[in-house]
């Protein structure tokens, strides 16, 4: 897969994203296809852990699966907003369809897009494309 250019020949290769899924063949992959992208990739499994990588290195977007075993999404991204180098990180959310309207109904945040698993991964690289250049900034 070679690196993709988005909007204006932007290259992704100085955004840093944060990987925040506990399936570990899902954070892997994930990491492997956006550090191919371009993309300087910290994966974690855990949502404690996100937060600790968040407060050494503030990325430019986060990855955030909903469910999560030791912290999930929700109580991660209350806490990530009271980080002032992460109040307005874009966010993408990801969550299994079933999920996607009780979060909707609970996430009251401009910066953060729902994404439905499974999801297309086209698109999702867009989103992210789209997320960076909007607001992202150098990781």
């Amino acid at each position: 897969m070679q690196p993709r250019d988005a909007a204006a020949g932007y290259r992704s290769s100085w955004a840093s994203v944060l990987v925040v899924v506990d399936d570990q063949a899902l954070r892997l992959t994930l990491a492997r296809i956006l550090a191919g992208e371009g993309y300087a990739v910290e994966a974690v499994g855990d949502g404690a852990d996100g937060l600790a990588r968040a407060r050494r290195w503030p990325p430019a977007v986060v990855l955030l699966d909903l469910s999560r075993a030791a912290l999930d999404g929700y109580v991660f991204l209350d806490a990530f907003r009271r980080l002032p180098s992460c109040a307005a990180v874009p966010v993408m959310l990801l969550a299994v369809s079933a999920d996607l309207g009780a979060a909707r109904r609970t996430v009251a945040d401009p910066e953060v897009v729902l994404v439905a698993k499974p999801f297309d991964l086209d698109a999702l690289l867009e989103v992210i494309a789209a997320s960076v250049l909007r607001g992202g900034r150098p990781g």
